[in-house]
C-alpha cells in the first residue's frame, strides 16, 4: 500500500488521480466481496440433494363387470323368431389401490384388500322361438260338392261316374247317386 501512495503523490493533477483510483477501487471493492472459505462451506451444503418427499394413499378405482349371454328355447314364439327377454347390464367392481407419490409423481400402485362388487351383473337372455302352427287340410275349392271328397264339381244337374271319372268317398247326402245300392260310404267303385 506504501508504494501506491508514493505513486499517487508523484501525479500532476488531481483529473489524473480520479482516473486512477476508479480501476482500483473496482478490485478492492471485489476483493472485498469474494467469500471466505466459511461461506463456501455453507453455500455447499445448501445446493446438497435434499432428501425425496414420499407419500402414499388409498385410492378406489371402480371397473365394469361384462354381462353374461344365454339362449333359451320356447314354444310361445314361432320357428325363427328371436326376442330377448331379459336385457343384459354390465355390473361393477371396486378395487382398492395403495398409490405410493414420490416427489409429486406416481411411483407405485399395489392392489390392497380383496375386490368388491358393487353391482351384480344380468345376464341377458335370448328366448328362440321352436313353435310350427300344424299345416292346415287342404281347402276344397269353393265350387265343390261339400257331400264328397275329392272335389266333386257343384252343379245343377245330375252327375254319374262317367262325368267325373274317379272314385269318391261320400261324406254327406249321396245327392248324385254315386254310392249305389251297398251304402258303403264308396262312390264309383269302378274307378
Amino acid at each position: 500500500m506504501k508504494n501506491i501512495t508514493k505513486w499517487f503523490k508523484g501525479l500532476d493533477s488531481n483529473k489524473q488521480v480520479g482516473l486512477l483510483l476508479v480501476p482500483l477501487l473496482a478490485i478492492a471493492v471485489t476483493a472485498s466481496a469474494s467469500s471466505s472459505p466459511d461461506e463456501t462451506n455453507i453455500s455447499t451444503q445448501n445446493t446438497a440433494k435434499t432428501r425425496p418427499v414420499v407419500t402414499t394413499k388409498s385410492v378406489d378405482q371402480v371397473q365394469a363387470i361384462p354381462f353374461a349371454s344365454t339362449t333359451i328355447e320356447s314354444v310361445a314364439l314361432p320357428k325363427g323368431t328371436t326376442k330377448i327377454t331379459t336385457a343384459g347390464v354390465n355390473g361393477s367392481q371396486t378395487l382398492t389401490f395403495k398409490v405410493t407419490i414420490t416427489d409429486g409423481k406416481e411411483t407405485g400402485k399395489v392392489q390392497e384388500g380383496a375386490t368388491r362388487i358393487t353391482l351384480n351383473p344380468v345376464t341377458q337372455v335370448t328366448t328362440i322361438g321352436t313353435y310350427v302352427a300344424p299345416t292346415p287340410p287342404p281347402k276344397q275349392a269353393s265350387n265343390c260338392d261339400p257331400n264328397y271328397t275329392p272335389c266333386v264339381p257343384n252343379v245343377s244337374y245330375d252327375l254319374n261316374c262317367a262325368d267325373i271319372g274317379f272314385r269318391v268317398r261320400v261324406i254327406g247326402t249321396d245327392v248324385h247317386g254315386f254310392d249305389g245300392n251297398d251304402n258303403d260310404g264308396l262312390g264309383c267303385e269302378s274307378y
